[in-house]
């Protein structure tokens, strides 16, 4: 006879999240579409619980791609119905957003055409969970030992091995996917995937990735962040009509970057060694570039960020430029006050993505849950910890040398870096420069 007390245990023995199989179409084939959790364990208990969405037409040899998405805080639906998935949000042209309701459409440039597929939510994002256990009175915690950086890393590592083991996938070609911090996960995991869990790689994506975080820094006493978002502002200044400089994409980039190198590097370096007058005429020629009036990039000694450059560029109509794509851009909601990042018009988004990824992943792909899909969090991005033990002054690891280090131990990796040309949040040229640096 069973007591009361085994009854309990009984009842709460850890249950995994149940997952979906169903069948789908795509390019008029049957693709597998399979959705579920992979369980971490630390201690030889459930630790982690982290979702993906796995797309395969099956066969030996065909390639793997792991996805994730940035922030940190951001779930992989971006990638995954916004770019590279068999099926997207329907957006207006030009990738303007449609009026409610949003609907899902197929994916004509999707990558399954030639890799399988796995978006990969972090904990924290999508349905993934840290998996705790729970005292009486305890209230839900918005921190987890998930949010930093190496836990981060470490736990996309594991995942990854798991899922090679669990869909037998180990002697596939594996590829791996990241876009702007994600690229950063990306770049960390090209050498770590390899050294710590033996996952050989045949290439690694970044897209628009954030390989070096201090380059972010804008204060008086910078140089390289000044110097990197200018070639993007000259060309989103153009295709807005605003740039007063004459020339094609390929010319303005050029000029760009020869005024940031050449003349404004040098001024910020060191602004003693040129005479005023030189200093206002590469103000001026910033201006002309940019677009803003010549008078206050003077004021500013050049150094225009790209909050400000958003909010500015079109404050005549009342309009502001999204920092994430600045073809982009929407009503000014506060033209009198300064630039707040959270209204940048890309993140008026979640009105699409958040029905389409929760009809597509419960209605289409079947998958029962009460958990919320959780798209972006900024409270995750706001407890993101750096959990390396170094001295209280050290800046965040890099990513580039990791990069350099994964193609040095594995020389057939393919590596490809690729960039919005109006992306105002991580610089193509930023990347541009790195590469050149790692002189491989």
């Amino acid at each position: 006879m069973t007591n009361k007390n085994e009854t309990k245990a009984a009842e709460t023995l850890y249950q995994k999240p149940k997952g979906s199989t169903k069948t789908i179409s795509y390019a008029n084939k049957k693709a597998s579409a399979i959705c579920d959790w992979i369980v971490l364990e630390k201690d030889n208990q459930p630790h982690a619980e982290m979702f993906y969405t796995y797309y395969t037409f099956g066969g030996k040899g065909r390639p793997v791609t792991f996805l994730f998405n940035g922030g940190p805080g951001a779930s992989s639906v971006y990638l995954h119905l916004g770019a590279v998935g068999p099926y997207k949000t329907k957006l207006d042209k030009f990738g303007e957003y449609p009026a409610s309701p949003a609907t899902i459409i197929e994916n004509k440039e999707s990558w399954l055409a030639f890799t399988d597929l796995v978006f990969v939510d972090p904990v924290g994002t999508g349905w993934s969970r840290d998996v705790l256990p729970k005292k009486e009175g305890d209230k839900p915690s918005s921190d987890s030992e998930f949010y930093a950086i190496e836990k981060d890393l470490d736990s996309l590592g594991a995942f990854i091995c798991q899922f090679l083991s669990t869909h037998e996938r180990w002697l596939d070609p594996v590829f791996i996917a990241g876009e702007s911090y994600g690229g950063f996960r990306v770049g960390h995991l090209a050498h770590r995937l390899q050294n710590k869990f033996g996952v050989g790689l045949s290439g690694a994506i970044l897209i628009s990735p954030a390989l070096e975080t201090n380059f972010f820094d804008y204060k008086d006493y910078t140089v390289l962040p000044w110097i990197d978002h200018i070639p993007s502002m000259a060309l989103s200044a153009q295709v807005l009509g605003k740039s007063r400089t004459k020339g094609s994409a390929q010319e303005i980039i050029k000029q760009a970057k020869d005024l940031a190198v050449q003349k404004l590097g040098p001024i910020w370096t060191d602004p003693t060694q040129t005479l005023q007058a030189e200093k206002e005429k590469a103000y001026k020629q910033l201006a002309d570039l940019i677009g803003l009036p010549a008078q206050f990039v003077i004021e500013r000694h050049g150094r225009i960020d790209p909050l400000t450059f958003a909010k500015e560029l079109l404050k005549s109509e009342h309009r502001l430029v999204s920092m994430y794509d600045a073809t982009a851009t929407k009503v000014d909601p506060f033209p009198h006050k300064p630039h707040c990042f959270e209204q940048d018009g890309l993140l008026d988004s979640e009105r699409l993505y958040a029905p389409t990824i929760n009809h597509y992943l419960r209605q289409v792909l079947g998958v029962k849950t009460d958990r919320n899909y959780n798209i972006l969090s900024m409270e995750i991005n706001g407890h993101w910890k750096q959990d390396k033990k170094k001295s209280v002054f050290a800046t965040v690891d890099g990513a580039s040398d990791q990069v350099r280090l994964g193609l040095a131990s594995n020389p057939q990796m393919h590596v490809f870096f690729t960039h919005g040309l109006y992306d105002l949040v991580t610089p193509f040229f930023s990347t541009d420069r790195i590469v050149g640096l790692m002189t491989l």
